[in-house]
């Protein structure tokens, strides 16, 4: 459900009772009119969580914000700061959402302020398809690829081996249990489920040789610059396949 609110605060009530009415999960807002100086705690929905974008120049103007059900994951994804373009007026909140432990999308909440002329038209989506080339690693398979190498990398970084092998161990075992039950054991996360807690992921096997197959400068550098790096390696493998 997508709402073009024009200053969301004098409208709380209304849009309560809109998303409750309608027993929506999610709502794109528009047009807040929310300054960056605004706490959340004046910006309330009963049962929904909201995540703001507010436009910077601090006038009160413009705006993008999502308002998702409690209990339904979502996260901002960070636009990287490279990906803006000259000339654009593009106001975006990008965010993950997972309505439960076996799906996830990528959604945007998108405002593009009312300008007229070619170049501000063109400005606004060069802007708009930069920020989706930047996005495109965030397929299924490469998430599951970027979560489970991060966090591998991670572990070897800290020298916690004794981590990594009972990790490997009890994934193992828990192989050995479900071996007749058809899983997505062959990914490189493996959750199974009737096993461990809900949500809690763990090694697979794979995991090991996916790391030692990537570029010899990338298992060498710190957590956080591995990460960055990883999500630049996934997009020019999609880019090469493509």
């Amino acid at each position: 459900m997508r709402r073009f609110v024009k200053s969301v605060k004098p409208k709380l009530l209304e849009l309560s009772t809109l998303l409750h009415g309608h027993n929506f999960d999610l709502m794109c807002l528009t047009e807040t009119w929310l300054r960056p100086t605004t706490p959340n705690r004046l910006v309330v929905l009963p049962g929904y969580q909201l995540l703001r974008a507010d436009r910077s120049d601090g006038r009160g103007y413009g705006g993008v914000a999502l308002a998702t059900r409690d209990g339904v994951s979502v996260s901002p994804i960070k636009k990287p700061a490279d990906a803006s373009c000259p000339g654009s007026k593009l106001e975006t909140l990008w965010t993950l959402i997972k309505p439960d432990s076996r799906r996830q999308f990528v959604l945007c909440t998108v405002y593009r302020p009312p300008r007229h002329t070619v170049a501000d038209l063109t400005a606004d989506f060069t802007d708009l398809q930069a920020q989706l080339q930047h996005l495109r690693w965030l397929s299924a398979e490469n998430l599951v690829t970027y979560h489970s190498l991060c966090l591998l990398h991670k572990v070897r970084c800290h020298a916690e081996p004794e981590l990594l092998a009972g990790s490997l161990a009890t994934v193992a075992e828990a192989r050995g249990r479900d071996a007749a039950v058809s899983t997505r054991q062959d990914t490189l996360l493996h959750v199974p489920r009737s096993r461990t807690e809900m949500g809690k992921r763990r090694f697979t096997c794979r995991a090991p040789a996916a790391l030692n197959s990537l570029p010899s400068d990338l298992p060498r550098l710190p957590p956080g610059a591995f990460g960055q790096r990883l999500r630049r390696h996934l997009l020019e493998e999609q880019n090469t396949s493509n």
